[in-house]
């Protein structure tokens, strides 16, 4: 209900202010004017003072003049009279002219000129009564009289200039003061009048609402009524006897009401079972239903919310609304297409689940991986390398072989995982379709057998994609066989290329795929087909329905992830008996095709070159150094960004590249240390490694341009073309320097290392080691011992390689104490357990170690070896 306006209050403040009005604004104007006539008189004043002033002065020449001519004393009187007035007037002109700064400053300079034309009269009076005459001619005769009155003449005209522009302007204004005042009086009678005609037509207007009323009801209604009409929603309302007495269109058009319950009165039992909807079953609830509702609910206003499903798939959600006065409403909303969201929005979020679990096993598991590959190809280098008499097991290669390819599938088990959920790295770059499944369909050709017809079909000018060229080939060669296993009797692939635009139409209908331009390629079989059921799952990872054992379900699966990555669009089209097709929409690149020369046959080698490996985890980063040790590099380990950061600016060494996990502890990590590294060290070339794929330089599964970046696991090949990529990116590949390598060779010498080992067996083994390495070993079994010699000083100790569990402290504590004492001396804390507090500059030797890791430490801490 629509609150009254207190109209009469209203009306009388309104008169009264405008009472107020009149009254104060004549009186303010009669006093405005009063003020001006004041000020007008005072001007006047000014100007006739400033007149007898002037007047007075020119009195005192005259009677001087006359003095000076006739030599009597009568003709002096004018002049002592003309005396006593000008210092009266000055002092009155001062006191009317107080308030204008200008008018002071006048009669300062007129009261200086006065003062000097009255001395020089003066001056003139006593010569002549002293009998010097001709001396008061003279005087008289010069120039200084004149120029003293014409100045005196000057500044009164200045006064009387001022003073009449004033009176003129407050002449004006009293004159304009009369004219508003005369208007605002008559406006104001003119307000009391309208106000006095405003109330009248008030009055008027307020028996004329009684009138509207009814027809502003009407109207209401009306509006009401088209409002609900407009709604998506069904609405219908019923009274408290359950009988319809209001609905909108669209409840008529949600459930087809027949005209003959389109009338006020119709039972809402008529509305439960809707036959003309449903074959069977009630839709709506029946009057029990009603009947049973607890009371309270409708005092409350509670809603009562349930949902049905028609025989045409569609779905509905009812929400009966209790009146208090007696009554409910119900609202019938079509949820259909709110349920494909959720169901859609479910499915993303799986996968979000699916992509959050990889992610992070993907880290630890690749790490395990990267250990097994490593090794293995390690392993399987020096079985290929012995010679056939060395009485090794002669299957021992293949079984190595076999156990890599255990691995090798282990790894492409995750990273098919990370392309479902859209996290594998990748490094697109611009491509023409066309060569990419030329040269699959050559492969293709070869492998698909010859039951299978391979026809490959591309539209001429083909637009450029961007994407990842080995996983665009593995894209289509997992579609192609997944046809050759529909067709098992044989039948024809049909791989089509062609340049297509995606309307606004088909983005409506396909919200996952933004319109505009893309370039299609269409993989087609022959074979069984799907039913609607199977192809709405084919993308579901692990879902297939092929035999057990023959296939992972992941093959749709990777490309459904590869595909959406890209930023593009994949569809499946099948029908049972005549085949399928997978079409892939690549969204259209402007960037051109960049020719791209094959990596060499031959292993590239880094003879002569030094790598900063930083990897956090001890058994990768052993693994990385025995594969750089067979590729020729000399290394430096560092387990963390602020170890690495230590070496750059400390070793002495020539480091040319840092290979290093964009994962590690601590707050420095990836891109922050490469910033860092180079900073230190301008020249040093960086390549990343990881085996999770959100991080620093990765985004949106992307590769960053300009990264030279290789995913865990990895094999030694593929390590080496990376470092190779790197140096190659910084120039230095190509550029080795034979002297310094032979400086290298021949700069060997002797040092002396102490062993710090409680065990005398493993103390003496690991002297004997020290002295094949051909360096010189001093044996002590406990940690003062041990700082004995180094306090003593007779002996240069290079290295200390000491135990973590010695009989009176720890190792790390010695080793702390060491480095605080001895900062630029080596250590290696030998242990036969993980674990254990970190010293800063240290290198950790796991038990037991062999020959060959004690030298890899050794040269990785900068001592040469035998």
């Amino acid at each position: 209900m629509k609150r009254q306006v207190p109209g009469g209050w209203l009306f009388g403040i309104i008169v009264a202010a405008l009472l107020v009005t009149a009254v104060a604004v004549p009186w303010w104007l009669v006093q405005s004017v009063r003020t001006a006539r004041l000020a007008v008189g005072q001007t006047h004043e000014i100007i006739t003072t400033t007149q007898k002033f002037l007047s007075a002065i020119q009195d005192a020449e005259t009677g001087q003049r006359g003095y000076l001519i006739t030599g009597q004393e009568a003709y002096l009187q004018p002049y002592e009279t003309a005396l006593g007035q000008i210092h009266d007037l000055l002092q009155r002109l001062s006191s009317l002219s107080a308030a204008d700064p200008l008018q002071v400053e006048r009669i300062g300079r007129l009261s200086v000129f006065a003062e000097q034309r009255l001395a020089e009269l003066e001056k003139n009076v006593a010569l002549v009564r002293e009998g010097r005459a001709q001396a008061a001619e003279a005087l008289v005769s010069s120039d200084r009289g004149r120029i003293a009155m014409d100045n005196v003449r000057q500044v009164v005209a200045e006064i009387e200039a001022a003073n009449y522009e004033q009176r003129a302007a407050l002449i004006r204004d009293a004159r304009r003061a009369e004219t508003v005042s005369l208007i605002g009086t008559i406006a104001i009678l003119a307000a009391l009048v309208a106000v006095l005609a405003t109330a009248a037509v008030l009055l008027r207007q307020t028996l004329d609402s009684f009138r509207q009323a009814e027809q502003r009801a009407d109207e209401n209604a009306e509006q009401l009524r088209v409002a609900l009409d407009s709604l998506s929603q069904g609405i219908s309302v019923f009274d408290a006897d359950n009988r319809l007495i209001a609905w909108n269109t669209c409840f008529v058009e949600l459930f087809s009401v027949p005209a003959a319950y389109q009338v006020v009165g119709t039972p809402y039992a008529s509305f439960v079972r809707h036959d003309w909807v449903d074959e069977e079953g009630d839709f709506l609830e029946t009057p029990e239903q009603l009947a049973a509702a607890p009371p309270e609910a409708a005092q409350r206003g509670q809603p009562i919310v349930y949902e049905r499903r028609r025989k045409d798939g569609r779905t509905f959600e009812m929400r009966r609304t209790p009146v208090s006065t007696g009554g409910f409403v119900v609202t019938y909303t079509d949820i259909t297409a709110r349920l494909k969201t959720e169901a859609q929005l479910r499915a993303s979020q799986r996968m979000e689940a699916v992509g959050q679990l990889t992610g992070g096993v993907a880290h630890d598991f690749n790490n395990l991986l990267t250990v097994v590959v490593g090794n293995l190809d390690l392993m399987l280098r020096d079985v290929q390398k012995a010679r056939p008499d060395a009485g090794r097991d002669p299957d021992l290669a293949a079984k190595l072989r076999a156990a890599l390819g255990a691995a090798e599938r282990g790894a492409q088990l995750t990273r098919q995982l990370l392309a479902f959920a859209r996290r594998q790295p990748l490094e697109p770059q611009p491509l023409d379709l066309g060569r990419v499944v030329a040269e699959a369909a050559t492969l293709l050709r070869r492998s698909l057998g010859e039951t299978v017809e391979i026809e490959a079909a591309t539209a001429a000018g083909l637009w450029t994609v961007l994407a990842d060229p080995a996983q665009l080939e593995n894209l289509i060669i997992n579609l192609a066989l997944n046809a050759r296993d529909a067709m098992p009797e044989g039948g024809r692939l049909t791989i089509e290329l062609a340049n297509v635009v995606l309307d606004a139409d088909y983005a409506r209908e396909n919200p996952e795929a933004p319109a505009g331009q893309y370039v299609l390629l269409a993989v087609s079989d022959t074979g069984h087909g799907m039913p609607p059921d199977v192809a709405a799952r084919a993308f579901d990872p692990f879902f297939t329905t092929k035999p057990e054992g023959k296939g992972t379900g992941l093959g749709l699966s990777q490309a459904y992830g590869f595909v959406k990555q890209s930023g593009g669009h994949i569809k499946i089209y099948s029908e049972v008996g005549h085949g399928t097709t997978v079409r892939v929409y690549l969204p259209r690149t402007n960037r051109s095709v960049v020719k791209t020369e094959r990596s060499p046959v031959d292993l590239p080698l880094g003879t002569g070159r030094t790598i900063l490996v930083v990897e956090d985890d001890e058994q990768v980063r052993r693994t990385v150094v025995a594969m750089l040790h067979e590729l020729g590099y000399a290394t430096i380990e560092a387990g963390d960004g602020n170890s690495a950061l230590a070496v750059l600016a400390t070793d002495p060494r020539e480091i040319d590249l840092m290979f290093t996990d964009v994962v590690l502890p601590g707050v420095l990590r990836g891109r922050e240390l490469a910033d860092r590294a180079r900073a230190i060290r301008p020249r040093l070339a960086i390549a990343y490694t990881s085996g999770y794929t959100q991080n620093a330089i990765i985004h949106h599964g992307r590769v960053d341009e300009g990264i030279v970046f290789l995913s865990k696991p990895y094999r030694k090949d593929d390590l080496a073309r990376k470092l190779r990529e790197a140096l190659l990116a910084v120039g230095n590949w190509g550029n080795e320097d034979p002297v310094r390598e032979q400086v290298r060779a021949d700069s060997f010498q002797p040092g002396v290392v102490l062993i710090v080992e409680d065990e005398a067996i493993v103390r003496l083994s690991t002297l004997g080691m020290v002295e094949a390495l051909g360096h010189r070993g001093i044996g002590v079994g406990t940690a003062a011992e041990a700082l004995a010699v180094l306090d003593e000083g007779t002996e240069r100790v290079d290295l200390v390689i000491l135990d973590v569990g010695l009989p009176d402290r720890s190792g790390e504590d010695l080793a702390q104490q060491i480095r605080e004492q001895w900062p630029g001396l080596p250590i290696i804390i030998a242990s036969g357990y993980g674990g254990g507090a970190e010293v800063p500059g240290t290198l950790r030797l796991g038990k037991p170690y062999d020959l060959s890791a004690l030298g890899a430490t050794f040269r990785l801490l900068g001592l040469a070896v035998a």
